[in-house]
């Protein structure tokens, strides 16, 4: 068996083969064997996992103890919105579970981009709201890397717990039984 990098995730593997294949002088009852080197172009497969988050709205609780109910409805509304347009743009499933909890689906290829961007989310919401003299930060745990979402769920709560339990504003990604990454 060939080992190649990355390939153990893939399901497909898209190969390129030599535009002429050598062709060897064959008698009736010879068996045909040659060496094809082959070029591998990409791999399809890994962008189809599944992906599952948690985002906690750190302070949202503090931050809304001192404000009328309007303003809360308000400051409710602009957070929705931010996660729904950024959610929207990368193509993720976004749940509001409770005022100030959410859960995320996606494919690994929509976390890519997110980590490209260093998850640009959490400084938005944090600027924008603290312009409107209401600061508020996220926390996020993600995790990927298995076919039981059930063992997805509980690391991705287990990687937000972390996120909070380092003081917040972050987010923490863990692919199943291996290094987690910080942003």
């Amino acid at each position: 068996m060939i080992d190649i990098p990355g390939m153990a995730d893939a399901f497909f593997v898209i190969v390129e083969v030599p535009a002429t294949l050598p062709l060897p002088a064959l008698d009736q009852n010879a068996l045909l064997t040659m060496a094809v080197n082959c070029t591998v172009n990409k791999f399809i497969g890994l962008d189809e996992k599944i992906v599952i988050g948690n985002i906690f709205v750190d302070n949202h609780d503090e931050i809304t103890q001192v404000m009328t109910d309007r303003n809360i409805s308000n400051l409710d509304n602009f957070i929705t919105t931010q996660l729904s347009n950024w959610a929207k743009l990368h193509h993720v499933y976004l749940k509001r579970i409770t005022e100030d909890r959410f859960i995320v689906m996606m494919h690994y290829n929509s976390l890519t981009k997110m980590e490209e961007e260093k998850f640009s989310i959490i400084d938005q919401i944090r600027e924008r709201t603290s312009k409107q003299n209401f600061p508020l930060t996220l926390s996020i745990g993600i995790a990927y890397g298995s076919d039981d979402l059930s063992e997805l769920s509980k690391l991705a709560q287990s990687n937000l717990d972390l996120a909070l339990g380092r003081g917040g504003d972050q987010v923490v990604v863990n692919v199943f039984g291996k290094q987690l990454e910080y942003y």
